[in-house]
């Protein structure tokens, strides 16, 4: 089997690529509303003259609202962990985000942390290849949010607080599809 390539994926996993691309491209500007220097480097072992012709970039407004919401999970994210150092992370359809990066790079105590990315097979086997970072205590997940093994293997760190961090992800699915995820967290 061939390795998985960022032009194999389509539907829902291929926005994950246009995520990374905004981030990369706003970190680049010199009136920057974030920093992503993880997606710029990402970004920059993708064919770029495929990423410009098939992801539909946005215009200006749509561009700074998805760069602002990215910013606030940033923000809210630094702040749990702050309060909660030991805390388990679950970014649930994590696509190629690069928030661990961002958010637990210069944090004296993330060594506490447990993080989970979790994704569809095909977009966790991508986030291998090109971003990297599992480890001991930061894991990834190759499964659908709604196929509840996961949940077996977060679980176990019961009872320290937890952080579910769903970006993206919502949107795609049915109202009572989220409503069953939302009650099988409690």
């Amino acid at each position: 089997m061939s390795e998985p390539s960022h032009q194999d994926l389509s539907g829902v996993p291929a926005t994950s690529l246009i995520a990374l691309y905004l981030r990369a491209m706003e970190s680049q500007r010199p009136d920057a509303l974030m920093k992503d220097e993880k997606a710029v480097a990402v970004s920059r072992q993708l064919d770029q003259e495929f990423m410009q012709k098939t992801l539909p970039l946005t215009e200006d407004s749509g561009r700074v609202v998805m760069i602002l919401k990215t910013r606030e999970f940033d923000r809210f994210t630094q702040d749990f962990l702050a309060r909660h150092p030991d805390a388990v992370v679950v970014h649930l359809g994590c696509g190629l985000d690069t928030r661990f990066e961002r958010v637990c790079s210069d944090r004296p105590d993330n060594d506490q942390i447990e993080w989970y990315d979790l994704d569809l097979p095909e977009v966790i086997e991508l986030r291998r290849r090109l971003v990297g970072g599992e480890g001991a205590r930061r894991h990834f997940l190759a499964c659908s949010v709604f196929d509840n093994t996961w949940l077996d293997a977060v679980s176990v760190h019961r009872p320290r607080p937890f952080l579910f961090l769903a970006e993206g992800l919502f949107m795609y699915f049915q109202e009572a599809q989220v409503k069953s995820l939302v009650l099988a967290l409690k």
